[in-house]
């Protein structure tokens, strides 16, 4: 899926973590805004400890917000948004082949993925459902 030179990539997930934690870290620092686009729970932790430190040693808030995939981690989301953690949620588009190529390598990165979404997507619509039975 990538056309990158293999040199370029990054195969342990640590190296990823770390050079995307080093990429938030000094975007942060420089005073600009970041969507900290990641469904992964230490990524999360790891940004959410930076920004409290930076909010700490600046006297301010970082321009920021996590930004994760509709239907990935909406428990994770929700607790985001309750904390006043600003969040997104993103819904890729585009033709049917650029989305089939893009959903297929993020499953391909992240099987888990494929049963998150179906997971939240059940417990969207069982809420539809129940909020629907309350109304009548």
């Amino acid at each position: 899926y990538h056309s990158e030179p293999s040199k370029d990539i990054y195969s342990e997930s640590k190296d990823v973590n770390d050079a995307y934690m080093d990429l938030v870290c000094e975007i942060i620092s420089h005073d600009l805004s970041i969507e900290i686009a990641t469904m992964d729970q230490e990524l999360i932790e790891s940004s959410k400890i930076f920004i409290a430190a930076y909010r700490k040693d600046n006297k301010k808030d970082p321009l920021f917000c996590f930004s994760m995939l509709y239907g990935a981690r909406n428990d994770e989301l929700f607790r985001l948004a309750k904390a006043k953690i600003p969040t997104r949620v993103y819904i890729p588009y585009g033709t049917w082949e650029r989305a089939k190529t893009y959903a297929f390598r993020r499953f391909d990165e992240n099987p888990s993925l494929v049963l998150d979404i179906i997971k939240n997507q059940r417990e969207d619509i069982s809420n539809k459902i129940k909020e629907k039975s309350l109304d009548l």
